[in-house]
């Protein structure tokens, strides 16, 4: 991925609940393309219905948010998370093996906005939280998220919203965010809408819970085509990430997912409680060259659902 221009000319859109405030000042990130196992920017890492909407106060994570009505439970089962690294990811992922793809039909994320701390950066620095189907061991993904963003030691930083079918399409800039806003997130796949000669449709919503003037949804068919693709994948995977987006991982302190759920066989449950449905990733980002620890995860506790909250830490720039 080059990079991203925020340019108030596109005028404004509709969004899932009502039109957005409207897009942000002109403003380009300079997104370095990351070389992990070939993939870029929110790129993916080789190795319809929101739910349950609450707010871990008790762990100093923000004010309360309205809840949502839950769909159903999992069931529930402990599952042994398989440790393993990457160059721009941290958090938990679900998979499932190719004779089951097209099982994961949903990824489902709450978190707070992390405040990021520009004084300590020595240059561009960038960390984005998201959602997301496919990404971990396919070559597309689909996501949806917030970003924050320091230009320099020097800058205030700036928060924004994001979604992305990589590597066909993406957006930053719909609507702003703010630090400690609540956001929720929701990736949907239908396979059983047909779109002219394509099945299939997938809907990105991100939500900000402390301002429900800004939210928006987008949807992504097998007919939305560039020259290298269509917006589509096989739905391999489910995941909840912060990630290194730019040369350097912005100083977010502490963040993380309040819930991170998914559907696989059409059964939701959080993140690591599919049992034998899913093979559940810790995923910790490690810098290749020196071998530091950039940003890892706590381990997964209940919070609406079995083993559906952690934390992430950040440790280092690069």
């Amino acid at each position: 991925m080059g990079e991203f221009v925020l340019d108030e000319s596109r005028g404004k859109r509709e969004t899932w609940r009502k039109e957005n405030r409207g897009t942000p000042k002109a403003l380009t990130l300079a997104v370095v393309a990351m070389s992990v196992m070939g993939f870029g920017l929110v790129g993916a890492f080789l190795a319809g219905n929101a739910v349950a909407s609450k707010v871990a106060q008790s762990a100093g994570m923000g004010p309360a948010a309205p809840a949502l009505a839950a769909i159903f439970h999992g069931p529930g089962v402990q599952m042994s998370a398989v440790k393993t690294t990457s160059g721009n990811w941290a958090g938990y992922a679900d998979t499932v093996p190719s004779t089951a793809y097209g099982t994961i039909t949903e990824a489902f994320g709450e978190w707070v906005v992390p405040s990021i701390n520009c004084a300590k950066a020595h240059g561009a620095s960038l960390n984005d939280n998201w959602v997301g189907i496919d990404g971990y061991g396919t070559g597309t993904v689909e996501q949806a998220g917030t970003l924050g963003y320091c230009s320099s030691s020097t800058a205030t930083p700036y928060y924004y919203d994001w979604f992305e079918f990589y590597p066909y399409s993406a957006s930053v800039g719909e609507f702003y965010v703010a630090a400690g806003d609540v956001i929720n997130a929701y990736v949907l796949y239908n396979p059983y809408v047909t779109i002219g000669n394509g099945s299939g449709i997938y809907t990105l919503v991100v939500n900000d819970l402390s301002d429900y003037s800004a939210s928006f949804s987008v949807t992504g068919t097998p007919n939305a085509c560039t020259a290298t693709g269509c917006e589509t994948g096989p739905d391999g995977s489910a995941e909840c990430i912060s990630e290194q987006a730019s040369q350097y991982l912005a100083d977010y302190g502490t963040t993380g997912f309040v819930s991170c759920d998914s559907t696989i066989g059409g059964t939701w449950s959080g993140i690591g409680g599919h049992g034998t449905h899913a093979t559940l990733y810790e995923i910790s980002q490690k810098e290749g060259v020196s071998g530091k620890v950039d940003q890892t995860p706590s381990k997964l506790t209940t919070y609406d659902y079995k083993d559906d909250y952690f934390t992430i830490t950040w440790k280092h720039y690069d």
